[in-house]
């Protein structure tokens, strides 16, 4: 039974001496049979990065990942970095997104995210739980010390869009990628009015 106890915490305060058999039990490869191939490789390149190379990314400043916890057991993570991203004048003006001649706009991206298959699609909805907190605490600790313009879930599987597009609202916003995943976007004032309501 799921009781919904967890917590959420930074990649770093995991590091212990049993920190590597806790990355290695966590599987984000749905059990359900009927998932593309592509989507369980990718799933499975997620596992890969979160044993061999988030410790490795935190360490050295290239991203920051946090934890979904509960007891010994990571329900699922995500990691971020910052970055620049091409807008097309189309997005810039439906957005109404300033505009003085600037090529590249400060992202917040959204490399990784994943939730291990024993707690994905549950009533506590603990996908909705991390990235909910996420954006919270980047809508509300760190555009006011560091310019962004977009948060940006960077190369999205198509089977993951509604997750992102009815879920908080984010729309693609740029052509899609040749390798059929897709970059979705949502503004500073946009994703305030989501996450506070």
């Amino acid at each position: 039974m799921d009781d919904g106890y967890y917590s959420i915490t930074k990649f770093y305060e995991l590091l212990s001496g049993q920190v590597e058999n806790i990355l290695k039990k966590f599987n984000c490869v749905p059990s359900v049979p009927h998932t593309s191939e592509s989507y369980s490789r990718e799933c499975e390149e997620l596992n890969s990065f979160l044993v061999r190379d988030a410790y490795k990314y935190e360490k050295n400043n290239l991203l920051k990942t946090t934890l979904l916890v509960k007891s010994d057991e990571i329900i699922g993570f995500i990691s971020l970095c910052t970055g620049t991203t091409k807008l097309t004048k189309q997005y810039r003006k439906g957005h109404k997104i300033f505009y003085a001649g600037i090529d590249e706009y400060p992202t917040v991206n959204v490399t990784h995210f994943a939730i291990d298959n024993r707690y994905q699609h549950t009533a506590m909805h603990y996908g909705h739980v991390i990235f909910n907190d996420t954006l919270k605490r980047i809508a509300n600790g760190v555009v006011s010390v560091v310019g962004v313009t977009l948060i940006m879930v960077v190369e999205a599987l198509e089977e993951a869009r509604p997750f992102y597009e009815k879920g908080f609202s984010f729309q693609v916003h740029d052509s899609r990628n040749t390798n059929g995943k897709v970059n979705l976007a949502i503004t500073i004032p946009e994703l305030k009015i989501v996450v506070n309501g």
